[in-house]
């Protein structure tokens, strides 16, 4: 189904639905990362507020170092085959 290799898998069409490999540190720590961008405050820095603008963000610094990111763009056949 999704890419076992990528630390996250997503459509950048439809951010609403990441997929996060838990198994990697990568993504454990981007995660914490958001998460401090809120319990911090560091978020009313930003232009945008919302989740995906943060962690977009942070996608680009991480993918920097390394990180492994997947876009997908058949969301919708996916959802079609697997969850229906």
């Amino acid at each position: 189904m999704l890419n076992d290799n990528a630390d996250i898998v997503y459509n950048p069409d439809e951010p609403f639905f990441m997929a996060f490999n838990l198994d990697k540190q990568p993504t454990v720590d981007i995660l914490a990362d958001l998460r401090g961008a809120y319990i911090l405050g560091e978020m009313i820095k930003y232009r945008e507020w919302h989740d995906y603008y943060i962690l977009s963000r942070l996608l680009t610094i991480y993918q920097a170092h390394g990180m492994k990111v997947e876009q997908i763009s058949a969301m919708n056949d996916f959802f079609y085959h697997f969850c229906w």
